[in-house]
């Protein structure tokens, strides 16, 4: 081994490496243990972690070190392109000392954000004998020295990091599959649960950098009205019918980062994030006109009772139970035929 390389280093980067690898819970988790052991032992100004997508056999940046990453967000490699896209098809390492000497060198990246690249160390990221993506270093000094231990070392921790995405991938699924409704696709009530832990934790605390703070939200409780007759008269199949398509309508209805959480049942809360202040009535306003049309929409004259709050992420709770309240009064108010408000 080199002697820029200490022993005693190696040895303590790869245990953190193992003990981060059972605790990773997220991929920035994992980029942060990469970049960590990057730095100690090759320090370089420019790097890249390039993620293969499964769907178009391409590559795409994750990690984009030491220059504008929004420049290249959009930026693929398709599988044979350039050094990245060779190393990804064929599994092995590459090291091109002189970019502007070699006829495979794909510009992409230099087009886009008028850097120079010089020189490019890449190396696959291998796991269960499959390549996820490639990890390169740019312009690093004396790229000459990039085998043997060095190489090794290099391609070391990207098979952690092969492994350590795979692992925070599967977590994720684990997480979205415990928190989704099977039957919907909504989320269930272990969503929301964490959901609330969330929303009151302070923001000055506990947040990781660049996660999002939800300060101000609208709710809405949702209640199927003549859901149990139909399902009583038609059965279960065609209750799960209106209960998807509802799910499906009120999805259609909200932005991405918006909830939709089946509540047990035929109930249903809807979450509106980042909602302004002072445009609250317009939000509720809006919310309430779409409800109204899905109501219309769904199946066997199914339609919708609910009621909507807006407040302060942190009482989150109260607004779900004035919500719930509210929604029960118009519930009421329907099958007496004396319409109430329906937020406030």
């Amino acid at each position: 081994m080199t002697d820029n390389i200490k022993i005693t280093d190696t040895i303590k980067l790869f245990s953190d490496m193992g003990q981060a690898l059972t605790a990773i819970e997220s991929k920035e988790q994992v980029l942060h243990v990469i970049k960590r052991a990057i730095d100690l032992f090759f320090k370089p100004s420019n790097w890249s972690l390039l993620r293969l997508d499964d769907n178009t056999n391409e590559l795409f940046f994750m990690v984009a070190e030491g220059i504008d990453s929004a420049q290249i967000q959009h930026v693929t490699i398709k599988l044979g392109e350039g050094i990245a896209g060779k190393v990804a098809a064929t599994g092995n390492p590459e090291v091109m000392k002189f970019v502007d000497k070699n006829s495979n060198y794909c510009r992409k990246v230099d087009e886009k954000t008028a850097f120079q690249t010089q020189s490019i160390i890449a190396v696959p990221l291998f796991f269960r004998r499959k390549v996820l993506g490639v990890l390169e270093l740019i312009n690093v000094e004396n790229p000459d020295e990039f085998q043997g231990d060095k190489m090794l070392l290099l391609s070391a921790i990207a098979n952690f990091a092969a492994a350590a995405i795979s692992t925070s991938s599967l977590y994720v699924d684990m997480v979205a599959s415990a928190e989704t409704d099977p039957l919907t696709g909504a989320y269930n009530r272990r969503k929301l649960e964490n959901f609330i832990k969330h929303c009151q934790i302070p923001p000055t605390k506990f947040h990781r950098k660049n996660e999002v703070i939800f300060d101000y939200l609208c709710v809405a409780m949702i209640d199927l009205n003549k859901f149990k007759p139909v399902n009583d008269h038609y059965g279960h199949q065609a209750g799960d019918e209106i209960l998807i398509t509802a799910v499906k309508h009120l999805k259609d209805a909200v932005r991405e980062d918006d909830l939709v959480i089946r509540m047990g049942g035929d109930e249903f809360l809807v979450c509106l994030l980042h909602v302004n202040p002072l445009m609250e009535k317009d939000v509720v306003t809006l919310l309430e006109e779409k409800l109204e049309t899905i109501s219309q929409q769904l199946p066997y004259e199914v339609s919708f009772a609910h009621y909507s709050a807006c407040g302060p992420c942190k009482h989150v709770v109260e607004l779900i139970e004035k919500a719930d309240k509210g929604m029960y009064k118009h519930k009421q108010s329907k099958s007496n035929g004396n319409p109430l408000s329906k937020h406030g």
